[in-house]
């Protein structure tokens, strides 16, 4: 359970500990300034970790139907209410319940591990919703939020490539200033002692085994183990081959994406507009399942991709053929998705699928219906 640590580096930090020496081993793979965000959560759960845990769970609720009307007011300029009308969506609005459904398998898997990826994905999402209208000190939430999920350090290229300098500057300069904020003000003289430990403690997390499902580690797993999608039980835990030939394979399909990302996304699209908020989409896939840490329950940030698609496969300004196209993105990704629910399917099936890269696969696909979609914005829109 990732509270556990959560609540253990808190506790480390509040105490003067070494928040990488003084926890268990394994147990902190997270930038240094977490450790000053998970003081709240340790003392909690210090005093009581039932409580903690249901506050928790409740911020990730709280989360969560922040997250849904954010996109509500994104995608349909509507806010998320108790009751619907021509000004707002409920719970239960196809436009919301659809999307969040369809992600549903990722949130369990959340919920299940207590993580932290909701919280964030709706903080980044904030971020990115003020984008048209705050000003430039406002970035410094964005840059925050999306930092300890591996978006975050993606979005400054994006706003540089689309010459938006001041929104670049200030997310850069405020992911650096909170990744060193509690070393800088608690323990100066240890501030590159830590930022050394990170990067070591973050490689010892990363595995070749069915919990992971980065494309990293999928490359390992058929080129650097060798193992044929499908027809390996799962394991767990299984460290990185090393193999030189899976890194390669990993880094040719980071640079694919970035050639086709630059292709498809050509032009600057208005702050706010569903061809921004595709961009926003493409990037929260393209970091997160290109990144070596990619976990299951990393993959909630699809809940904003499921909700732009649902909203395009049933425009009336879209052709058939276009509509049908993501339709198909749409399906055929949430049904990837399922093996990660084992209480569906059955335990030893899910992690025989998942040991293939299934989850992997279906994320791949998504990011290539997004590519796509961005592709087709019209000249008039850029």
């Amino acid at each position: 359970m990732d509270f556990a640590g959560y609540a253990a580096v808190g506790q480390a930090f509040f105490d003067g500990r070494d928040i990488y020496l003084d926890t268990p081993v394994g147990t902190n793979t997270w930038p240094p300034f977490f450790s000053l965000a998970a003081v709240p959560l340790g003392l909690l759960d210090r005093a009581s970790p039932y409580l903690a845990r249901i506050v928790w769970i409740a911020l990730t609720w709280a989360s969560i139907f922040w997250a849904l009307d954010l996109m509500a007011r994104l995608i349909y300029a509507k806010r998320l209410r108790l009751r619907q009308d021509e000004s707002s969506l409920t719970i239960t609005s196809p436009e919301l319940l659809v999307p969040f459904a369809l992600t549903l398998p990722f949130i369990v898997n959340n919920f299940e591990l207590l993580q932290i990826n909701m919280i964030l994905f709706s903080l980044a999402l904030w971020g990115l919703y003020l984008q048209p209208w705050a000003r430039s000190f406002r970035w410094n939430r964005s840059g925050r939020s999306g930092s300890n999920e591996g978006t975050g350090h993606c979005l400054p290229p994006l706003f540089a490539v689309q010459k938006r300098w001041r929104a670049a500057f200030w997310m850069a300069a405020a992911s650096l200033v909170f990744f060193l904020q509690p070393r800088a003000l608690s323990r100066l003289g240890e501030v590159w002692a830590g930022v050394g430990l990170w990067p070591v403690a973050l490689r010892a997390s990363w595995g070749a085994g069915n919990a992971h499902q980065s494309v990293y580690s999928m490359w390992d797993r058929i080129l650097g183990y060798g193992y044929l999608p499908f027809t390996i039980p799962g394991t767990f835990m299984l460290p990185l081959s090393g193999a030189r030939s899976a890194k390669l394979a990993w880094e040719i399909t980071c640079a694919i994406a970035a050639v086709l990302g630059a292709i498809a996304c050509r032009g600057t699209p208005q702050p706010g507009s569903r061809w921004a908020q595709l961009e926003w989409s493409i990037v929260f896939v393209a970091a997160t399942i290109l990144s070596p840490l990619t976990r299951k329950p990393y993959l909630v940030v699809l809940l904003l991709p499921y909700a732009l698609l649902y909203a395009a496969w049933h425009s009336p300004d879209l052709d058939s053929r276009t509509r049908r196209i993501l339709r198909n993105v749409v399906f055929i990704s949430f049904a990837l998705s399922i093996p990660t629910m084992h209480d569906v399917i059955g335990k030893s099936l899910a992690v025989r699928l998942e040991m293939g890269s299934v989850v992997t696969y279906g994320s791949l696909i998504m990011l290539g219906g997004l590519l796509w979609y961005r592709s087709r914005a019209p000249r008039e829109a850029l």
